[in-house]
C-alpha cells in the first residue's frame, strides 16, 4: 500500500483525527493536533528544525540560545513520543494498530513522517460512507 492511500483513510478535520472510520478527539492537546497537522501538511516529511520553528514559533534560530533550543528539542522529543503512544493505545484494538506506525523518523533523509505502512499487513478497507458506523476514541476505550 503506498503512503498516499494511507494518509487518504487519514485525515484531520477540526480538532478531531480520524483514521478510517474511527474518530480520535484532539480537543486540549494543542501541540499534538499542531504536530499531527504539520506533518499532514508535508508528505515529503519535516525536519526536527522544521517543526521546531512550527511548534515554537521561531522565526529566526539564530536569535535563540542554544540552551533554549536543547530544551525544545527535548519537550518535542517527549511530545513526539507521547503523541504517538496516544495514537497507539487509542487505535489499539481495531485493524489500524498494526497496518501502520505513527511519527516515523527516517534516518537517510532526517524528516519525520506522521505514518509510514507497517510490513505485510494490509490497510483495513473503509466501507462506503453510509455503511460508517462511526466510533469515538478516547483514551484507548471506545464510547
Amino acid at each position: 500500500m503506498n503512503p498516499r492511500h494511507t494518509l487518504s483513510m487519514i485525515q484531520l478535520k477540526g480538532s478531531n483525527l480520524y483514521v478510517g472510520h474511527y474518530i480520535i478527539p484532539l480537543h486540549g492537546r494543542k501541540k499534538m493536533h499542531q504536530l499531527i497537522l504539520a506533518l499532514f501538511a508535508r508528505e515529503e516529511g519535516l525536519s526536527r528544525k522544521g517543526i521546531r520553528k512550527i511548534i515554537y514559533r521561531n522565526e529566526d534560530e539564530s536569535l535563540l540560545s542554544l540552551r533554549l533550543i536543547d530544551s525544545q528539542d527535548a519537550s518535542l522529543s517527549k511530545l513526539i513520543s507521547r503523541s504517538r503512544r496516544h495514537l497507539k493505545i487509542t487505535l489499539a484494538d481495531t485493524p489500524w494498530a498494526k497496518a501502520i506506525d505513527w511519527f516515523v523518523y527516517d534516518d537517510v533523509s532526517k524528516l519525520w513522517h506522521l505514518t509510514v505502512v507497517k510490513g505485510p499487513h494490509p490497510l483495513p478497507s473503509l466501507p462506503r460512507e453510509q455503511e460508517v458506523s462511526t466510533k469515538y476514541f478516547m483514551k484507548g476505550v471506545a464510547r
